[in-house]
């Protein structure tokens, strides 16, 4: 059924805003209209636990990439008509998640606990590297993107809760490829 129907694909993405960029790029140039970014995230929140699910209005630009492409703002969105298409969809299915800003960088491992309390003070709720070179594209090709995205950690003041040993990563991320599968059917 899913390898039959021409209307979706899953690639893995390259890690990164640039890696992605260049990705959506030739995505975009192969006629793709729609792409939704399935990824991990580390919470910023503190009450996130790992495996919630985060469906995300855009992130905070802390990337090149944006800059690059004559997005020079603090904030680059998704797709509204999309993400709230998704919105709908996580709904339907039952799926709990939460909603709201990100913040992207492309320095992994360097995010300094005053970012990190700077980009929670703002609202964010997860930092990861892709999102913002993704909607940058989009954006600067008329294509529609968003994200969604799986806490796989969560940084506290005094603790790091990892949550690679359990099961509910490889759950959420589950539903939300099942959903995505079920809603072209």
């Amino acid at each position: 059924m899913f390898n039959k129907n021409e209307n979706i694909g899953f690639i893995k993405g390259h890690m990164c805003s640039p890696a992605i960029a260049t990705q959506a790029e030739d995505l975009i140039a192969g006629g793709v209209k729609e792409l939704i970014h399935v990824g991990y995230a580390g919470g910023l929140q503190p009450e996130l636990v790992p495996g919630e699910i985060i469906l995300t209005d855009g992130a905070f630009n802390d990337t090149a990439v944006a800059r690059l492409y004559g997005y020079d703002y603090d904030i680059i969105h998704s797709s509204k008509d999309l993400t709230n298409e998704i919105e709908e969809m996580i709904t339907s299915a039952e799926i709990l998640y939460k909603r709201g800003l990100h913040w992207t960088t492309d320095a992994g491992y360097r995010e300094t606990w005053g970012q990190v309390m700077d980009y929670r003070d703002k609202g964010a709720l997860c930092v990861e590297m892709e999102g913002v070179g993704l909607f940058t594209i989009a954006n600067y090709r008329k294509c529609v993107a968003t994200g969604i995205y799986v806490v796989s950690d969560v940084y506290l003041e005094d603790d790091w809760k990892l949550g690679w040993e359990g099961n509910d990563i490889k759950k959420a991320v589950g539903e939300i490829i099942d959903m995505i599968i079920k809603s072209i059917r």
